[in-house]
């Protein structure tokens, strides 16, 4: 298993600086998986006539091939696993909790303790709350998320940096759709 600790530290610096996900309000996510599939929406734009539809293409790209590759997906992945423990397991250090997840976790447990740890087991929240992240966030963080997105979009977005609402929700049923088809 190749791990690429530079990505999952710099998505594990959000959670530790932002705290933990609150259902669709996580600013933190944009330092991980969901500024990331801001990549794979501009990859699908590019690519899409390849492809029959915008839905098709962000299936081909969501944590599979182009910016937002597996290795991406799985850094990410790991990085809120290891903050969900980091936060439960307070008598171990970091290191230690790092050293001990990298050892013997398999894809789909990585996966589904990714799909639990931050959308409680269940894949309509995950796809729920990543089009409503993809979209401008909602609740108290609202405001706040929505400047946070805008930026992300300018920095991860150099071709596209805007999308349409359907095809957000297209990328959330993409992203859905590999975290079912792993977990």
């Amino acid at each position: 298993m190749a791990i690429r600790l530079p990505h999952m530290m710099a998505s594990l610096n959000s959670l530790l600086f932002w705290g933990e996900p609150q259902s669709a309000s996580g600013i933190q996510d944009l330092g991980g998986w969901c500024g990331d599939l801001l990549t794979s929406i501009e990859d699908a734009h590019v690519n899409q006539k390849n492809y029959n539809s915008f839905y098709e293409a962000a299936v081909a790209y969501v944590g599979k091939k182009g910016q937002f590759g597996r290795e991406d997906l799985l850094d990410d992945l790991d990085a809120l696993n290891i903050y969900s423990t980091i936060k439960t397991q307070t008598n171990l250090t970091v290191s230690k909790i790092i050293e001990n997840y990298y050892t013997g976790n398999e894809s789909s447990v990585r996966f589904n303790s990714y799909l639990g740890n931050r959308f409680d087991d269940n894949l309509t929240t995950l796809e729920n709350d990543t089009y409503i992240l993809l979209t401008g966030g909602k609740g108290s963080w609202g405001v706040a998320y929505k400047k946070a997105l805008d930026a992300f979009k300018k920095f991860k977005m150099s071709k596209y940096s805007s999308y349409t609402d359907s095809e957000a929700k297209d990328t959330a049923k993409a992203f859905h759709l590999l975290i079912e088809q792993n977990a």
